[in-house]
């Protein structure tokens, strides 16, 4: 839409929709897993889904397509949790499956929470100056943009700022089109503990499980 002579972009009716839809059919097929393993299969599809739209659209705008969301989560979620105990009372299943964090209740259990749609903090998109161009060899002005990217997790934002943008095995400098890769170091991909994380070159990443293998 526009405003006063500005493009504010949301999330349409029907991507909001179509995204639902797959968090639906992800429920339906943990029907019988543990809280866990829905949890780790949801929240990256939050996070793809925030991260998607985080960097062009007003903040009240933002909450207010993304609160629906969150609303028809909740109750899809309560229905699974239902179905887990069919003899138990929704109050008891709320109270098994949801705890009461900073005056909300969030859908957790000891290992994870579910990301809100609402906690997504937006990153204003910043537009590149002139003809700078990637290629150039100017870091100084091109490594502050590539933490902002919204493809990237906000683990591998973390690993990109410890590492100073260069990879863990050869030390060069990472560029935006490059594959990154988190490593872990103990091998436990289990483990996922910032120490135990290094983000590396695809290709540097395939040399050190080849060395570790030999």
């Amino acid at each position: 839409m526009r405003f006063q002579d500005l493009h504010q972009a949301k999330p349409s009716k029907t991507s909001q929709q179509r995204h639902l839809a797959e968090m639906v059919d992800l429920i339906r097929k943990h029907r019988g897993s543990n809280q866990t393993a829905l949890l780790t299969e949801l929240n990256p599809k939050v996070r793809g889904s925030t991260n998607y739209y985080r960097t062009c659209t007003a903040k009240k705008v933002f909450d207010r397509a993304l609160r629906a969301p969150d609303s028809e989560m909740h109750w899809k979620l309560l229905r699974w949790a239902k179905r887990q105990h069919s003899h138990k009372h929704y109050g008891w299943c709320r109270e098994r499956y949801w705890q009461r964090k900073r005056e909300r209740l969030d859908f957790c259990d000891t290992n994870a929470t579910l990301i809100k749609y609402t906690d997504a903090k937006i990153r204003r998109h910043v537009k590149v100056t002139g003809i700078k161009s990637p290629f150039d060899g100017d870091w100084a002005y091109w490594l502050p943009r590539l933490h902002r990217d919204p493809s990237l997790s906000e683990r591998v934002v973390l690993l990109l700022n410890r590492q100073k943008c260069k990879c863990g095995k050869c030390g060069l400098r990472f560029r935006s089109d490059d594959l990154l890769e988190v490593h872990h170091k103990d091998r436990n991909r289990q483990n996922n503990q910032l120490s135990n994380l290094e983000l590396l070159y695809g290709h540097c990443h395939d040399k050190v499980h080849r060395e570790l293998c030999s």
